[in-house]
């Protein structure tokens, strides 16, 4: 019987030591992310037979539990790809909402008003100077700002490709490390003895980090080994990992495939949705609207100066936009705003400015080509005093003979353009270019601030086509001529707010909700340093009581041997 007290006591040295190191262990990792609690989990060993009954052989300690809590695991996964989706939604957004910067004395909207009235002050005195050069100074404000912010929503969209590509290469880290631990976990796991606790701790952190790059849903197998499914195939499948890498997609922007088949992602959720989301849905339309904006005020202003007249008289001009042909017709060339049946006047002025001679040229777009318009122009001036001619760029090319000069007008009937050919040509127009980044003051015009058209005859202080390009800022040019525009811009504008505001709402509702969750997490499976105290004194007085028992055990011993 003596031989059994010793074996008693040795299971219970034996069992109370490990305890006591899963005790250690614990507190060692209170503060490790992703750790949860450890237990030894007491059996009593295998009883002998006897009589009068069975007697105890002492205690084993049946396998280390894990304490954890899968549900509220679960839960705080889905509710960090919720996170994650909202963080990376609201950075994007305040970045797009600093660079519009409204209101603001450095704004868009004061450009647009600055530049208006720039042009209502040159109405005033369409022959001073001093006052085109405001006109001028104004627009390349207008422009300059208009170029900037086209470059930063452009720089915030390459930022957002880097993002998802770095995004991409994480995932492929992590789904590695998941396989990876899979094979580590079913190995150890194999046969139902022991728990690969710590790797599963490490799993379930890589998992909860995944969840919050992308939407994934996990199931774990008879192995052990857990499964990874995202929208559009699996990640993880045992000890093996799916790669993904970047695609292009039918609008050429950057999308998430599988490497193998090249089958696209479709993430609902998660920072890689929320990239994905604010570029496609948010920062393209604004450039879109930042475009729009743009190219209606090139279009409008260019117009409208395309039929008025300058302070001094032409001799030279070369159109801004060419072709790639010169025999193709004008409605099959690739400008940016299309010439239209009509006809412009081109009239001619003497050495002592008096108008000599005024052709009207008839425009057919659908048959006529900057050769037939070269040929009709050169026809209607036989005496050479207006010459029309191609360069190598099929640019057509205005010069008037010596002692000669000439502008686009008509005096006898007041008609402009009406085939928007100059327009299209980008002859005697204000601005060139025809998106917010490309957009500037034509050439003609910063080299010359005479060539600003103020007037829409050659009276001198006629100020009509400034006060027709002034009035732009109040006409109904957007949303099917129904908003200005003031309006337009301050719509979308109002329209970041909203989104930036509810994204930082649901992010901020989000992060209550993830620490909620990770603090019922911590009550459950996390470490309490006083729990632990307990422990490790109880483990400590039964660890000590062993010893004691194999103590007396030894003296029931030396008793029965000195006998």
């Amino acid at each position: 019987m003596v031989w059994e007290i010793f074996n008693l006591g040795y299971t219970a040295l034996n069992a109370n030591q490990y305890a006591l190191n899963i005790v250690g262990h614990n507190i060692a990792n209170a503060d490790t992310e992703g750790y949860t609690r450890q237990r030894a989990e007491f059996v009593t060993s295998t009883p002998q037979y006897s009589v009068p009954g069975m007697i105890g052989t002492g205690v084993l300690i049946n396998k280390i539990i894990r304490v954890n809590d899968a549900f509220t695991q679960l839960q705080l996964q889905i509710e960090t790809r919720d996170l994650g989706n909202s963080t990376i939604k609201r950075e994007i957004l305040q970045q797009l909402e600093n660079i519009f910067n409204e209101p603001s004395d450095t704004g868009l909207q004061s450009r647009i008003n600055e530049f208006f009235s720039a042009w209502h002050t040159l109405a005033d005195n369409p022959e001073d100077y001093g006052t085109r050069t405001l006109v001028v100074e104004k627009a390349n404000s207008l422009t300059s700002t208009l170029n900037s912010m086209a470059r930063q929503l452009a720089a915030i969209k390459n930022q957002i490709d880097e993002s998802i590509s770095l995004k991409i290469d994480r995932i492929n880290e992590i789904t590695t490390e998941i396989a990876d631990l899979n094979d580590q976990i079913s190995k150890i796991e194999v046969g139902g003895v022991q728990n690969a606790n710590d790797f599963r701790d490490s799993r379930d952190l890589l998992v909860l980090e995944l969840n919050r790059i992308l939407d994934v849903r996990v199931r774990e197998n008879v192995s052990s080994a857990i499964l990874v499914e995202t929208q559009g195939g699996v990640l993880v499948s045992g000890v093996h990992n799916l790669r993904l890498t970047t695609g292009i997609d039918e609008n050429g922007y950057i999308v998430p495939v599988f490497e193998q088949g090249g089958a696209r992602v479709f993430p609902e959720s998660g920072e890689l949705n929320g990239l994905l989301e604010v570029r496609d849905d948010v920062i393209n339309d604004y450039l879109s609207r930042l475009d729009s904006l743009a190219n209606t005020m090139v279009e409008n202003v260019n117009r409208i100066h395309s039929r008025g007249a300058p302070l001094e008289m032409f001799t030279r001009v070369v159109a801004e936009n060419g072709a790639v042909s010169s025999a193709q017709t004008l409605n099959t060339l690739d400008w940016d705003f299309a010439p239209t049946t009509g006809s412009f006047s081109i009239s001619v002025f003497d050495s002592n400015g008096l108008n000599t001679d005024v052709q009207t040229i008839s425009i057919n777009p659908t048959s006529d080509t900057l050769e037939d318009v070269r040929d009709a122009i050169n026809a209607a001036f036989p005496g050479g005093e207006v010459v029309a001619s191609l360069n190598t760029d099929n640019q057509l090319i205005f010069e008037s003979a010596g002692g000669y000069s000439f502008n686009f007008v008509n005096d006898s009937t007041g008609a402009g353009d009406s085939s928007d050919l100059l327009l299209a040509l980008g002859i005697n127009t204000f601005f060139s270019g025809d998106s917010a980044m490309t957009i500037e003051v034509s050439d003609n015009i910063k080299s010359d601030y005479s060539k600003i058209s103020a007037a829409k005859s050659n009276s001198p202080g006629d100020n009509r086509t400034a006060l027709d390009i002034a009035n732009l800022q109040d006409s109904l040019l957007f949303d099917n001529d129904s908003t200005t525009f003031e309006d337009y811009y301050k719509t979308w504008v109002s329209n970041i707010g909203t989104l930036t505001y509810e994204a930082l709402r649901n992010e901020d509702r989000q992060d209550s909700i993830v620490n909620l969750l990770k603090e019922r997490l911590a009550q459950s499976a996390g470490v309490s340093l006083d729990e632990e105290a307990t422990n490790l004194l109880k483990h400590q007085r039964a660890y000590q009581a062993a010893a004691k028992l194999i103590g007396v055990a030894d003296e029931l011993l030396q008793t029965l041997l000195n006998l």
